[in-house]
């Protein structure tokens, strides 16, 4: 079974690859259907490394928005040809850094109890999007 640290670390991971690509601008993004599955993808390894971390994890550090990153994750798998791409940028573009600013201040911990996370609310809402997938209009 993964630590809590791997899995945090798993997010930072897939973090880093999705950044990859989305420095190459929305332009790119829009035209490059790669670009847009890669990015997919990597939302899904975070939302589902968030949801295994577990609800003891996830009380314990509630300055997180675990269940909105879980239901992104969930949308992605489950209505896979409803994924609106504005969505998904929207989120690379205007939530992952917050979530890299998280990921960039706190310890990594390996066990589920006092960790140092930040308040995430404060800094925006991440991954908000994720309820409000509607359908592609590739």
């Amino acid at each position: 079974m993964r630590s809590h640290g791997r899995r945090l670390r798993d997010i930072i991971e897939a973090i880093e690859r999705i950044e990859r690509y989305a420095v190459l601008g929305r332009e790119r993004f829009d035209r490059d259907e790669l670009v847009q599955n890669w990015c997919v993808h990597h939302l899904q390894v975070i939302g589902e490394a968030a949801a295994r971390l577990g609800r003891a994890y996830h009380e314990d550090n509630p300055g997180v928005p675990w269940s909105q990153i879980v239901a992104m994750r969930n949308i992605l798998v489950h209505d896979y040809f409803g994924i609106d791409t504005d969505e998904v940028w929207n989120t690379v573009h205007n939530d992952l850094p917050v979530l890299r600013t998280w990921s960039n201040q706190t310890s990594l911990p390996t066990r589920c109890g006092n960790s140092s996370l930040h308040d995430l609310h404060r800094a925006g809402p991440l991954l908000t999007g994720s309820t409000q997938l509607k359908s592609n209009q590739r």
